[in-house]
């Protein structure tokens, strides 16, 4: 891991790796630092604790150097004064829950089966912790679905209603996909039925089917 001296200047010049991620660690303040992955996407993390324990403070960009050195300071004093923390929940734990206490109680069946097939393609991350997740952990599978934008972003609000939701309840100290557009633009529909239309499709409904 590169030995850098992080500034506002420094972090614009953060080069990616050719594969994988590189973390430069800070010069000024033990365990922090800024991961890189090969896509371009930083963010500041912190590595502490007998077992190295890695967490997320924020994406670079939309949390300033400044605010992510506090809360660096601030987890390290934490954990000098209490000792080792426990390891965050998985992103598949965190899943579960949400499914169970969040969605099933709060909506329609119609929506909770669409939630969970939405959450469904983001299975990969299943034992990823959520400390350790990236931005770039939830893009990567968003971006193989920009074929299809409206899917693609319907897949992006999800993953980032459920991380809000794991932020509310503590499981999570900051969504990485904060600040985080939509990643396909759709195109508007060029207009909507005309009451004519939509008779001539009622009347015909019949014979389509139970569809």
């Amino acid at each position: 891991m590169p030995l850098v001296t992080l500034t506002e200047i420094t972090l614009r010049n953060l080069k990616p790796p050719d594969d994988g991620y590189i973390i430069y660690t800070d010069a000024n303040l033990k365990g922090f630092g800024v991961r890189v992955t090969q896509a371009g996407h930083a963010s500041y993390v912190l590595t502490y604790g007998r077992k190295r324990k890695r967490v997320t403070l924020g994406e670079v960009g939309i949390i300033k150097l400044a605010e992510a050195r506090g809360k660096a300071k601030n987890l390290l004093s934490e954990y000098q004064l209490n000792g080792e923390t426990p390891k965050s929940l998985t992103w598949g734990d965190a899943k579960e829950l949400y499914l169970t206490v969040h969605v099933e109680q709060n909506n329609k069946p119609s929506t909770q089966r669409e939630t969970k097939r939405l959450l469904k393609r983001f299975d990969r991350l299943q034992d990823t912790h959520l400390s350790e997740l990236q931005a770039g952990d939830v893009l990567s599978i968003v971006d193989r679905m920009l074929g299809t934008p409206s899917e693609a972003n319907h897949h992006f609000v999800c993953a980032k209603g459920f991380l809000n939701w794991c932020v509310g309840r503590n499981y999570l100290a900051y969504n990485p996909l904060h600040g985080v557009k939509k990643p396909a633009k759709t195109s508007p529909r060029d207009r909507v039925l005309s009451d004519d239309e939509l008779k001539a499709i009622i009347a015909s409904a019949p014979e389509a089917g139970t569809y």
